[in-house]
């Protein structure tokens, strides 16, 4: 990064054009030659980012001094971040997992109960009976065969009752809006 600058610099390029030609940010580059005091004395004042580092007293040595101090810190900063949030990521995949698995002490079905019956054997204690999902599953599918049944049972029905209709008989039943309109104005 510092062989690009060199042949580019001189003493008249400003910190803000040494900082565009680098691809450092510009208070990342302002704090990398220690003029943070200047900086934020005038930081009201634009003027104080067109001024060269030579007004500041600061050679080309410190400039490049600089830019090799942001990529060395860039990179840190770069893998800190993605360490951060692969932390992050992992963290909240265990919490989520953690509470699926705690979900299934939410819904927790009651132990059937034993009933004593009394017989002429004898005692006889017969668990309650438990109905399956397979139960359950052939009753709603018997009901829906049952209910699509009597609708084709219907539809045939309709259609041999239908009689033969005639358009000529069928126009004259039809009522039509702008009669009936015509006929209440009257």
């Amino acid at each position: 990064m510092s062989d690009s600058i060199n042949g580019n610099w001189d003493e008249t390029t400003s910190l803000i054009d040494i900082a565009e030609k680098t691809g450092i940010p510009v208070k990342s580059l302002i704090k990398n030659l220690d003029l943070d005091k200047e900086y934020w004395a005038s930081r009201n004042d634009r003027s104080f980012l067109i001024k060269t580092p030579t007004d500041f007293g600061k050679t080309k040595i410190d400039v490049q001094q600089a830019i090799e101090l942001f990529a060395e810190n860039n990179v840190s900063f770069i893998t800190g971040i993605t360490i951060i949030g692969m932390l992050v990521v992992f963290v909240s995949l265990i919490a989520i997992g953690i509470i699926i698995q705690q979900l299934k002490h939410l819904n927790r079905k009651k132990k059937p109960e034993k009933v004593t019956v009394t017989t002429s054997v004898g005692k006889i204690t017969v668990p309650e009976p438990d109905v399956s999902t397979n139960a359950i599953v052939a009753v709603i599918t018997a009901l829906h065969i049952h209910v699509k049944e009597v609708r084709d049972k219907k539809k045939l029905l309709l259609t041999w009752n239908r009689g033969p209709v005639s358009m000529w008989k069928a126009s004259n039943h039809v009522h039509l809006l702008n009669r009936e309109s015509r006929r209440s104005t009257r």
